[in-house]
């Protein structure tokens, strides 16, 4: 079994976890870089179609050893209730933008702060 990479220190979550919310990330910057609209849709096109995996999802037990641990356990379940809004929206076709920036801001605190 392999080690998960990049776990922080303070948090006990790997970095490498904010790489789930890559569709969210990419159609939050489009918009706030007021892009073609055509980027845009690309972009929230992407998000609607690729659902978020739990943190246990991403860094699978098959695969990974210590996916949860006594440090992280709370952070984790925290970033799993957000994942579950996100994908609730996600299959509402909701795409609010202010809603999913809130949620994209959380998720970054929980995993590095």
């Amino acid at each position: 079994m392999k080690q998960i990479p990049n776990i922080l220190e303070n948090t006990g979550i790997s970095r490498d976890y904010i790489l789930a919310f890559g569709s969210i990330d990419n159609y939050i910057r489009r918009i706030e870089k007021k892009e073609e609209l055509r980027w845009i849709r690309l972009a929230e096109n992407a998000f609607l179609n690729r659902p978020i995996l739990k943190y246990a999802e991403y860094f699978n037990h098959a695969e990974y050893e210590s996916t949860i641990t006594d440090k992280n356990q709370e952070r984790i379940k925290n970033l799993d209730g957000l994942v579950e809004e996100i994908n609730k929206m996600r299959e509402n076709k909701q795409k609010d933008y202010e809603k999913l920036s809130v949620l994209w801001k959380k998720a970054n605190r929980i995993i590095f702060d």
